[in-house]
């Protein structure tokens, strides 16, 4: 059982959400030795007994009750320890200064047995006009519920085996409490973070120390949910942690939001920038271009200066198009929208795609006949179709299976899907067509998928690292999104979800 605070709002840091319970309700959690010495002391101390926490460690608890009452609270003290004495008890502790003051108190039994767990708070404060016995069979029932409204609650062992969850964390996770009970957290963890980050979490824990920070875990559906976590560490037997609870707050929500913000400020600054730019390189390009054009009619077409003209005409249209796939990024381009047939779109790209494929390749055409049409800019559309299939060619490790195959099909969303990678791409729940291109190729690391999307970031030893970002400007301006899968040495999956044509 866990003794912990009321509902209320919480504090502006969620990792800060045990303490500022306890001390909003004026309470103390506390767990005990066999010798009723403190060895672990959480929440209001210092406001109730003018003690600090870390000041009781060691301390025995009688010490902290009136001289007058102290021989009845070892008798209860010893009743517990024989499981003879149970419920909530009434005493009058003792305050730094002398002062005594009214407490409800309660013991329970660790989970080894080898600790005892309990909680005291101001009688008048919480309950003035109800005895001991009342407070204990409707006080803690309603405090129980109130913290299971309010927080995510577990407790592991010393090896992270889940003992005990409360309903926030069965509904959050999408597991039934069987499910969860003797498992590890692996079963929630979402591959996000690196080992390194639970590395330090365990090394803080397992000194006897609080955790706080943020967790990305993944629920049965498998979609992904924000935790900000507090870890209290309960010590054991020789004061070594001996188990851990942890209280959670969802904040799922608030982190796309603040990914969407992040995005939404960085879209701004480079559109300030890069349309400026663009549009100074378009007019220099122009100028080479018409530059280039006159030129060449005063060279003989034997001359060796002809060769010089072409290949400056190429440098310029590649130019012009690293020009179009930054505008694209920044959804500036102009489209011709339009009904569009995606597996007609993708059949007229099949001639130049097997001339892109490299040898030994096996690429497939899985298009559904039944596939919906969609508004789209056609010209942009086979932009993205030729950049994922070059991507995933590109991919392809020679001394594995290489694979590629290109499906379309139509997808029902039944519920708000946000993706991992780029949160402004959200779509609403309905009716999709989509574009997806598999591959069996070296696969990406979470590292590298959360960065795909940023211009200018590639893997490649030469490349602008435009591509994806060119292709996510023009899902955005199409009112889609892009989901991407991705495990190394497992190859990747690129879905595009485009809305329907009316």
């Amino acid at each position: 059982m866990f003794f912990l605070g009321r509902r209320a709002k919480s504090p502006a840091d969620p990792g800060a959400l045990l303490d500022w319970i306890l001390d909003k309700d004026r309470e103390v959690v506390y767990s005990l030795g066999a010798d009723r010495r403190f060895r672990m002391v959480k929440g209001a101390s210092s406001r109730l007994w003018g003690y600090g926490n870390e000041e009781l460690l060691g301390k025995d608890f009688a010490d902290m009750v009136v001289p007058r009452e102290r021989r009845t609270v070892l008798s209860m003290f010893d009743g517990h320890m024989r499981g003879k004495v149970s419920g909530i008890h009434e005493s009058h502790f003792q305050k730094r200064d002398g002062t005594p003051i009214r407490m409800v108190w309660k013991l329970a039994d660790g989970p080894t047995g080898d600790a005892i767990l309990g909680e005291a708070r101001e009688y008048a404060v919480r309950k003035p006009r109800m005895d001991a016995q009342s407070w204990g069979a409707v006080g803690m029932e309603s405090y129980q519920r109130a913290l299971d409204e309010h927080a995510i609650v577990s407790l592991s062992d010393a090896k992270g085996r889940i003992l005990a969850v409360n309903d926030k964390f069965c509904d959050l996770s999408g597991y039934a409490r069987p499910e969860l009970l003797g498992r590890t957290y692996q079963l929630v963890n979402s591959r996000f973070h690196g080992a390194v980050f639970f590395q330090e979490l365990w090394r803080t824990i397992l000194a006897g120390q609080v955790w706080k920070g943020e967790i990305r875990n993944r629920a049965k559906d498998g979609e992904p949910y924000w935790v900000a976590t507090t870890i209290v560490p309960v010590p054991g037997q020789g004061g070594a942690p001996g188990h851990f609870i942890a209280i959670q707050a969802d904040i799922t929500a608030l982190k796309a939001a603040e990914e969407s913000l992040r995005e939404t400020h960085k879209m701004e600054g480079l559109k300030a920038f890069a349309g400026g730019v663009a549009h100074d390189f378009s007019n220099l390009l122009t100028a080479i271009l018409g530059n280039c054009n006159l030129g060449v009619r005063d060279v003989h077409p034997e001359s060796r200066a002809r060769a010089s003209f072409d290949r400056i005409e190429q440098a310029a249209m590649r130019g012009s198009d690293l020009t179009n796939q930054l505008m694209a990024y920044l959804g500036q381009t102009v489209s011709a929208m339009r009904r569009v047939d995606l597996n007609a779109l993708v059949e007229g790209s099949r001639e130049f795609l097997m001339a892109m494929v490299p040898r030994s390749t096996r690429l497939e055409f899985l298009l559904d006949p039944a596939a919906p049409q969609v508004l789209a800019d056609p010209n942009q559309l086979l932009q993205v179709v030729r950049t994922l299939a070059v991507n995933a060619f590109e991919s392809l490790d020679p001394a594995s299976s290489r694979e590629v195959a290109i499906r379309t099909g139509g997808e029902i969303l039944d519920r708000r899907w946000e993706s991992s990678l780029a949160p402004n791409l959200g779509v609403g729940a309905g009716a999709y067509a989509f574009l997806e291109v598999r591959d069996t190729g070296m696969g990406m690391t979470q590292e590298v998928l959360r960065k795909i999307f940023d211009p200018f970031f590639t893997t490649k030893f030469i490349g602008r690292g435009l591509g994806l970002p060119a292709v996510a400007g023009i899902i955005r301006n199409h009112k889609g999104t892009v989901q991407i899968q991705s495990d190394p040495g497992r190859g990747t999956v690129v879905r595009v979800l485009l809305p329907l044509a009316n």
